[in-house]
């Protein structure tokens, strides 16, 4: 009894999937163009929690530059160092 159950919820899985992968790919679409109308023309602040010239405020910009190429809307991306403030907790 459990191989024929295994067969046919093989079967029910091979109808259902093509169904499930088309849903999935249309739904991603359409947050994409959502995501593209919210972030244009805005700008995105890097906080980072060191003083200037140090190897993470070099990452933060780094992060930062090639960043806002990969965002949809293509934002400004801002970096401003804050030394002092906790860099592990920094939030904007």
């Amino acid at each position: 009894m459990g191989d024929r159950m295994l067969r046919s919820f093989a079967r029910l899985a091979r109808l259902i999937g093509p169904a499930v992968a088309l849903v999935f790919l249309f739904d991603v679409h359409a947050d994409v163009r959502a995501q593209a109308n919210f972030y244009g023309g805005k700008t995105i602040t890097v906080v980072v929690g060191s003083a200037p010239g140090g190897l993470y405020d070099l990452s933060g910009r780094l992060l930062a530059r090639t960043m806002g190429k990969y965002i949809p809307g293509n934002p400004t991306m801002l970096v401003q160092n804050m030394p002092g403030g906790r860099s592990g907790y920094d939030s904007a």
